[in-house]
């Protein structure tokens, strides 16, 4: 019945994860997948959420509700909206991590919109492809020539789409793969636009507090929230709480109508994985309501130490590298081509993405000379 079945691609992240296991080079470097590391290389999990997960209530796993943990939502609503939130003007859903609330967008999109469209910019999370893969997806570019964001291309694209459609944005300058996204001031500019074409934003937020920190990247949600009639964020406690398989997160969508709007996002999830994951929401509550100023400490030192590897790393290279100090977050792309990049893995065993993406929470501090010498060797 399977033989005709055909092979799929592997996800190109994973896959250069698996050929980074698989290599024997003891110099071997993995730039590639996303995780944050300390400077020896060695996996890293917050103290706070050591000590919260210590003083879960181990005698009771039982199903949460289909739509999470309520005092979950509220907390990390609180956290991510800061002192604009209320729960009143808010649909929320708890997630199995940030990608199924990207998930849940697009499946309720498919209820609510007028024109099933997303405007994408690339490059962007190959991921997202397939996520809102049950509607038209239009791209334009994310970057210009000099490598930094493209405002007017944002604009054009909010100008150019449907009315009524939807728009995809990265939450402040962390996510996007690039290292770089759109100011405050810009942003300003492209919610008059979005606001004009009654378009919804969509924000991904993945990694609130890694970009400016917390406060200055929670200030896009902020801003959106206040200024735009249509707006839905989705967050993930994956990468700013070091509990990646534990896929903690959650959608908040702005509406009159909470309740509908809430039961069909349970739809959604009821028809998925039947009921989030618990285990990371009771340790994120934990957390918020009993360790949160300690918590924010560790995703602050996290952020410095993020940039500290970038900039040792970029002070070691040619000047044609210094626009990537600009960059902020675990990720940059370093000005180097597909052919350059296939070449540090098979002489370097260095391990980047093709379009030069690097995962800067991976550089390990004793790795920084081996690297640099890799990327001279290739330009």
């Amino acid at each position: 019945m399977f033989k005709s079945l055909p092979c799929l691609p592997e996800d190109p992240t994973f896959k250069l994860f698996n050929q980074f296991k698989a290599d024997a080079n003891p110099k071997k470097v993995n730039l590639g997948i996303g995780l944050y590391f300390d400077r020896e290389g060695m996996p890293k999990v917050f103290d706070t959420v050591k000590k919260a997960v210590s003083e879960l209530d181990v005698n009771n796993f039982n199903y949460l509700p289909i739509g999470g943990d309520r005092e979950f939502l509220r907390l990390a609503g609180e956290f991510v909206f800061g002192e604009v939130f209320d729960p009143g003007r808010l649909a929320m859903q708890a997630t199995c991590g940030g990608t199924q609330a990207c998930r849940c967008f697009a499946d309720l999109s498919l209820e609510v919109l007028h024109e099933r469209e997303i405007q994408i910019a690339e490059p962007t999370w190959v991921n997202y492809h397939a996520l809102f893969g049950a509607m038209k997806i239009s791209r334009f570019n994310h970057c210009g020539e000099d490598g930094m964001v493209n405002a007017e291309a944002y604009y054009n694209a909010a100008r150019n789409a449907p009315i009524g459609s939807a728009f995809l944005i990265q939450g402040g300058l962390a996510h996007n793969p690039t290292g770089v996204n759109l100011s405050l001031e810009q942003m300003e500019e492209l919610i008059r636009i979005l606001e004009e074409r009654r378009m919804i934003l969509f924000m991904d937020m993945a990694y609130l507090g890694f970009g400016e920190g917390i406060e200055q990247d929670r200030k896009y949600v902020q801003l959106c929230y206040e200024k735009l009639e249509r707006f839905a964020v989705a967050i993930s406690f994956s990468k700013n709480a070091s509990m990646y398989e534990q896929r903690c997160g959650a959608l908040f969508v702005k509406t009159v109508n909470g309740p509908c709007t809430e039961s069909q996002l349970q739809k959604s999830i009821r028809e998925t994985i039947s009921t989030p994951p618990g285990f990371g929401q009771e340790v994120m509550a934990n957390i918020l309501k009993n360790y949160r100023q300690e918590w924010e400490a560790e995703v602050e030192a996290a952020r410095e130490d993020i940039d500290w590897r970038r900039n040792q790393l970029v002070d070691r290279l040619p000047a044609e590298f210094m626009r990537v100090r600009e960059t902020r977050g675990m990720f940059g792309l370093l000005p180097l081509s597909r052919e350059q990049a296939l070449r540090l893995r098979e002489e370097f065993s260095i391990y980047i993405l093709d379009n030069g993406r690097v995962n800067f929470a991976g550089v390990k501090a004793c790795d920084l000379d081996y690297i640099a010498e890799g990327v001279r060797s290739v330009k």
